[in-house]
């Protein structure tokens, strides 16, 4: 065989027959007819599913509106993951020999499904009020309490009957604010049907059972965060430590953050239709998750700036201690507290009354004068003049002469005797004048003279002025 004839059989066997060819093609089209066929079945399908009515199809609580909801347990989507949550909680509760990164990291789970389960709580709770104050609208505002209040509506229903047995969760105050409202509700309110009082059962039912999970999760958070952050949780607690904890991304996050910005974090957050942050005038700025702390909101509003700013600094420092493992034991922690407490203590307390002290007793001694060539010349200056110390001396055994001033005083003249010509003349507290002063005395004195000499000279030039009687006569 050729060389020609064996690349001609190669290429025969790579691309195959015509007749295959011909049936590939074929089956393409035959797989193109079908899958047009496929997309019009999927369409046909999708516009089965818009007619079908909305229950058939999932939609969350935060992206529909209350008032749209008839029954609420087909909405929620917290029920759903909290039973691997629990399941899992209770085998790191029974395993002790998990890794600390491990369960911090389950820790950050835990804590944002505790947010979410509040969340839901909060519209739920709305939804049993928009529901059931057809028929008792006042009892929102008597009890504000998610879990009275649900609690409080699968009791009453539509009877509204008061029984002190079955109410025992609530307070004496409550219970009788109660018993006098209901007697006015049972007439004004309108029934429920039995419909609406079957989806409010099951709201309220959703809304404790959720409660106690969230409960059970805070419980583990609380157990385990004193183990994994001793120290932090010692300051702040441990529902502030595991916000901060979530909110960074583990404890190195937290330890890298600076202290300035603990504060800010988590404010002007939304948890359902509650706000954090600017609620009023009146509120700080940064009131996050430390300004809900209890060792925040345990000290005067006054003075929650400084704790704030105090404690901010204690966190990190505490974040860091926790995550080096140096002091497992949470003693620093719980010292840096009781620190921050006797600061803000002391900030509170009224300024100390300042004695009135006494004015020390004089001492007989003479005081210290300076001296020195300065000084000298400054007592010179002011020292009595020869006149004045003559006039002071009298000669023994002769008569003093004496003259009398403007206010018929007299004066004693000393030994002067009014002969003043052998008495020496003191220059030095005679008047001195600076050598700018000369100057402007001599500029002024010349200007002076010269003006008299101008004055004079225009005087003399000045015409004769004819008398009275020379008019006359012209």
């Amino acid at each position: 065989m050729s060389l020609d004839q064996a690349l001609l059989d190669d290429l025969d066997s790579d691309f195959g027959s015509s007749d295959e060819q011909q049936q590939e093609l074929q089956e393409t089209e035959v797989d193109t007819n079908n899958i047009g066929q496929i997309q019009g079945i999927e369409e046909e399908q999708e516009k089965d599913q818009l007619n079908q009515p909305s229950s058939t199809t999932f939609i969350p609580l935060d992206r529909i509106q209350i008032d749209q909801i008839q029954d609420i347990t087909d909405h929620t989507a917290v029920s759903t993951k909290l039973q691997p949550v629990l399941s899992q909680i209770h085998q790191y509760l029974s395993n002790k020999f998990v890794s600390k990164q491990e369960e911090s990291q389950f820790l950050i789970t835990v804590n944002a499904l505790s947010l979410e389960i509040t969340n839901e709580i909060i519209i739920i709770h709305n939804f049993i009020k928009l529901r059931y104050q057809k028929r008792y609208p006042e009892l929102e505002t008597l009890v504000p309490n998610a879990i009275e209040y649900a609690k409080l509506v699968q009791i009453f229903g539509n009877e509204l009957k008061i029984n002190e047995d079955s109410l025992y969760f609530l307070g004496k105050e409550k219970l009788l604010m109660l018993t006098m409202s209901t007697h006015q509700a049972q007439t004004a309110g309108t029934n429920l049907t039995e419909t609406q009082l079957t989806q409010l059962n099951k709201a309220c039912e959703l809304l404790i059972s959720l409660e106690e999970s969230k409960r059970q999760l805070l419980s583990y958070i609380s157990d385990r965060l004193t183990v994994l952050a001793p120290n932090l949780t010692a300051i702040v607690g441990p529902t502030v430590s595991s916000q901060l904890i979530t909110i960074l991304g583990g404890l190195e996050g937290l330890a890298k953050t600076p202290s300035c910005n603990i504060p800010s974090l988590g404010s002007k957050s939304t948890v359902g239709s509650l706000t954090f942050g600017r609620s009023g005038s009146t509120s700080l700025v940064n009131e996050g998750y430390l300004f809900h702390s209890d060792l925040v909101q345990d000290m005067d509003p006054s003075f929650r700036k400084q704790a704030m700013r105090m404690i901010a600094g204690k966190v990190i420092l505490a974040a860091r201690i926790d995550f080096s493992g140096s002091i497992p034991d949470g003693s620093q922690g719980l010292k840096w507290r009781k620190e921050v407490e006797s600061k803000v203590e002391k900030l509170g307390e009224a300024p100390e009354n300042s004695k009135i002290k006494a004015l020390p007793v004089p001492k007989d001694m003479k005081a210290k004068k300076r001296a020195g060539r300065k000084v000298r010349k400054l007592k010179a200056k002011f020292e009595l003049s020869e006149l004045r110390k003559a006039q002071n001396v009298m000669m023994f055994g002769q008569r003093e002469n004496t003259v009398t001033d403007a206010y018929g005083e007299e004066i004693g003249l000393g030994i002067t005797n009014g002969n003043m010509a052998k008495i020496p003349v003191n220059v030095n507290n005679k008047a001195k004048v600076t050598k700018n002063m000369k100057g402007r005395l001599e500029k002024s004195r010349i200007e002076g003279k010269l003006t008299e000499d101008i004055f004079n000279q225009d005087f003399i030039n000045l015409p004769a002025v004819p008398s009275v009687s020379q008019g006359k006569k012209q």
